[in-house]
């Protein structure tokens, strides 16, 4: 196997892979403890497994298919109900404080189940936080939903998953509708809602997320979206597809006058399909809204990011978690600074009014001495090309006057023995190739009294204190179709520079 395709399975997939593991954690947790050492196993036959997803599907059953919160009552009678059908309970064994011993379990008493694993990426310890059932306080009354993880979790456990549950179910949905399964078919349905309701208390852990930490929020947004996004056009297809044969279903139905058990799973499957995509379309408005708080979230947080007061343990947290401490340097450094901040009196707008300049002060007596002059770093560097060109030019104009033409190919080589301190490395000399080619033609006699670039200011000095090349004129031939190698690094076109008569 390929070195990289292994470490990367191997160290930098490992956090995905946890993040995934997370909501398996838990329910083992529970198997683990059970109810073995409770009142000294007393109740040891019951099966805590069973019981975790037992209470799972009736949170999934309230929350996401009637849409409806949880209290404890609701959760008492349901448990109630279990222990006595499912593991023959008599009214005496099933007591409140038995019900509450596992629903602290099930809720970890409040606090989320934590799994500690190191991340080989980052390295560094990490911990992973899930709940099965959360929380909130509505109307002085303590409210449950089941949480995200735990609803995945659920769907893991019957099926294997894939990119999308919605999109496997829907092709199962449509065979069993071909097979006359419409049973089957309600069973499958009622498999899609239960997704879409995990899709849709994702969106609600994720809005929650924005309005405490909008990175984090906006990144699980992201994340959500591309997951979203991936299958909602198939799916809209699949939905008509199957509407479709479920309405010809009942219209077979009806032409045939079929009635009984038979007739009544046909409108059932008919009516749970309806609402079926009526659901999936109020999850897609529901994420539409969500896109526009994420915009929100982030304007406001581009509002407030230059705010006049620093939280410095909320700073300090976050350089322990990065384990960063070069990251210190953006609080220190501030303190160092100078004091720069300046104020403006009021009463001093009076003077800015009344200001006369005819008035102004003389300025500052300069002593004889004292004057300095300054050389700016492009002065210095214009100095350097003026004094490096006119080398360049006296080569190209002894050679052109010589032979009246020449190639930029020819010139290299000249430029090379001239000058062996690696000139065809020099970045003047390229400087200089691309002002010659600013013109087609020279008239150095023009140049001399009438320059009007950068180079022929050049040239004008070089002229002035070199003469002899008094009407010396050339003119630069391009040649796209010839390339010389420089330095076996790069190519560009040769040039012949030719001395022109007229």
């Amino acid at each position: 196997m390929d070195n990289y395709i292994l470490m990367n399975d191997m160290v930098q997939a490992h956090e995905a892979r946890m993040m995934h593991l997370k909501r398996y954690y838990p329910f083992f947790r529970l198997m683990d403890t059970g109810l073995s050492q409770y009142r000294d196993g007393s109740y040891g036959r019951l099966d805590m497994s069973y019981i975790v997803l037992a209470v799972l599907r009736f949170f999934i059953e309230a929350n996401h298919f009637q849409d409806q919160p949880v209290c404890y009552e609701d959760y008492r009678q349901f448990m109630a109900g279990l222990l006595v059908r499912d593991f023959d309970f008599t009214e005496e064994e099933a007591d409140d404080e038995l019900y509450q011993y596992i629903f602290d379990k099930l809720c970890n008493e409040g606090r989320p189940f934590e799994l500690d694993y190191y991340d080989p990426a980052a390295h560094q310890q990490k911990t992973l936080r899930v709940r099965l059932i959360e929380s909130e306080l509505k109307d002085q009354q303590v409210l449950y939903r089941i949480s995200s993880d735990a609803v995945a979790f659920y769907l893991d456990t019957k099926e294997v998953r894939e990119e999308s549950h919605i999109s496997v179910a829907q092709l199962l949905l449509e065979k069993m509708i071909k097979a006359q399964n419409f049973r089957g078919g309600l069973e499958v349905i009622g498999r899609i809602n239960m997704e879409v309701g995990r899709l849709m208390e994702e969106r609600h852990e994720i809005q929650t997320l924005l309005n405490r930490h909008v990175t984090e929020g906006l990144a699980a947004l992201e994340n959500y979206h591309d997951r979203l996004m991936k299958w909602f056009s198939e799916e809209q297809r699949l939905f008509a597809s199957n509407m479709a044969l479920s309405a010809r279903a009942v219209q077979k139905m009806e032409t045939d006058r079929i009635t009984g058990e038979a007739a009544e799973e046909v409108y059932q499957l008919d009516t749970a399909l309806k609402n079926a995509m009526k659901r999936h379309e109020e999850l897609m408005h529901a994420y539409m809204q969500m896109q526009k708080a994420g915009d929100e979230a982030l304007a406001k947080a581009k509002r407030t990011r230059f705010r006049p007061s620093v939280d410095f343990m909320d700073v300090g947290q976050r350089m322990i978690e990065a384990d960063n401490p070069e990251l210190l340097t953006y609080l220190v450094l501030p303190l160092f600074a100078p004091k720069i901040k300046k104020t403006f009196p009021m009463s001093r707008v009076d003077d800015l009014l009344l200001y006369k300049p005819e008035e102004s002060a003389a300025g500052e007596l300069v002593e004889k001495g004292r004057e300095q002059m300054y050389v700016y770093e492009d002065e210095l560097a214009e100095e350097r090309m003026k004094d490096n060109f006119s080398y360049l030019l006296r080569v190209l104009l002894d050679k052109i006057k010589q032979k009246k033409e020449v190639t930029l190919a020819q010139l290299n080589d000249l430029y090379a023995m001239k000058f062996p301190d690696q000139v065809l490395e020099n970045r003047d000399y390229y400087a200089f190739l691309v002002h010659l080619s600013q013109k087609e033609h020279y008239d150095l006699d023009m140049i001399k009294d009438h320059p009007d670039t950068f180079l022929e200011d050049t040239m004008a000095d070089f002229l002035k204190a070199n003469p002899g090349y008094e009407g010396l004129k050339f003119r630069l031939i391009y040649l796209p179709d010839e390339t010389i190698s420089i330095l076996e690094r790069f190519e560009m076109s040769n040039i012949r520079f030719e001395r022109t008569e007229e």
